[in-house]
């Protein structure tokens, strides 16, 4: 029997196709309640000493080897990872595309039960929009 995602951990990236177009994408890990401490302690476990938080992109390619290498692993903890992709004419009119992301996604949650969103910060004013987006789609029944 498979465990049930209690948590989301949610987050996006803005890349530029093969085609010139862009694309933004927003992906979920949805990591079961009874495995969550697990698998905090196993990515916790990456950041140097003294290095308050990583982020993939700011990592040397040997680190990031290390970080793909443990996600590789997490198939066998039964956490699903659910991608969300909307095209974008440039990263700076992404804004759009993200809240497209965001209602698919809300909605997917609503769908397999996943009660915890848990979103990458984008400072302060963002998330408010973020937030702003999420309790519309309530609102309006897209997410429970």
């Amino acid at each position: 029997m498979s465990a049930q995602p209690g948590t989301a951990l949610v987050d996006e990236s803005f890349r530029r196709g093969s085609d010139g177009k862009g694309y933004f994408l927003m992906v979920a890990v949805l990591v079961p309640d009874e495995l969550h401490a697990v698998i905090t302690k196993r990515f916790r476990a990456l950041v140097a000493p003294g290095q308050r938080r990583w982020h993939f992109r700011d990592e040397r390619p040997s680190f990031r080897r290390k970080f793909l290498a443990e996600v590789a692993e997490l198939h066998e903890l039964e956490v699903v990872a659910v991608v969300f992709c909307c095209p974008t004419p440039s990263q700076r009119k992404s804004e759009q595309a993200r809240v497209r992301c965001i209602w698919s996604l809300v909605a997917e949650l609503r769908d397999r039960g996943v009660q915890t969103a848990v979103f990458e910060s984008r400072q302060e004013h963002n998330d408010r929009k973020d937030r702003r987006e999420i309790m519309g789609a309530q609102r309006d029944g897209v997410a429970a």
